[in-house]
């Protein structure tokens, strides 16, 4: 996922005084960042509250929504997004799992947000996953597809593992969600869907032992 807008498509506001759009902004990904996630909701929210218009391009409070188990709010924004990126699997499948979270997963497929045309390896076959028309089987062609140990693959690979998880999460396959988790979590990258991946398994699976 990346951020999308420009600071030509924020009011004048984003300019003005220390409690501004762009340091709440800062500050609230930074926050989601280090897993400091009631604090994140709440700059985020600032955010949206500073500048309404801002609200379709921050997927980043919906994914703090979900951790923070506002899942009604995570749906919302996530809809609110695919307005400005329809195209883009993963914020179809954060609103999956926010529907998931409160009415089960085939409710959640029911729901599904259509996401055509994400060329990223392996999203197509994520895609179908979660919608219950392909299996893990048809991700992990996907990446093996790659030039073995290529940046691409590695890439794919973190997503496969990610979102794998993601889902056996949600149908309550702890087993499964722990493994794939804690693959992903185990990435070298320094980006914010790394941190996202820390954070899953920290939150979903080692939190949820203690």
């Amino acid at each position: 996922m990346s951020l999308l807008w420009t600071l030509g498509l924020m009011s004048v506001i984003w300019m003005q005084g220390e409690d501004n759009p762009r340091t709440n902004l800062e500050q609230g990904v930074a926050d989601l960042r280090a897993g400091r996630i009631t604090e994140a909701v709440a700059k985020l929210d600032r955010v949206v509250e500073q500048d309404p218009a801002a609200k379709p391009y921050l997927w980043q409070r919906g994914i703090a929504q979900y951790f923070a188990g506002q899942f009604k709010e995570g749906r919302e924004q996530f809809e609110s997004h695919k307005t400005v990126n329809p195209n883009d699997v993963e914020n179809a499948t954060w609103h999956f799992l926010c529907v998931a979270a409160t009415d089960g997963v085939e409710a959640a497929r029911k729901d599904y947000l259509a996401a055509p045309g994400d060329a990223r390896v392996p999203m197509a076959e994520v895609y179908e996953l979660y919608k219950g028309t392909a299996d893990r089987a048809a991700v992990e062609k996907a990446v093996n597809q790659l030039e073995p140990g290529s940046a691409r693959q590695r890439n794919a690979r973190f997503y496969a593992d990610l979102y794998i998880g993601l889902l056996a999460h949600a149908e309550g396959n702890k087993e499964d969600a722990e493994k794939y988790l804690k693959a992903a979590a185990a990435t070298t990258d320094k980006d914010v869907m790394a941190d996202v991946a820390r954070i899953s398994y920290q939150r979903l699976i080692v939190d949820a032992k203690k």
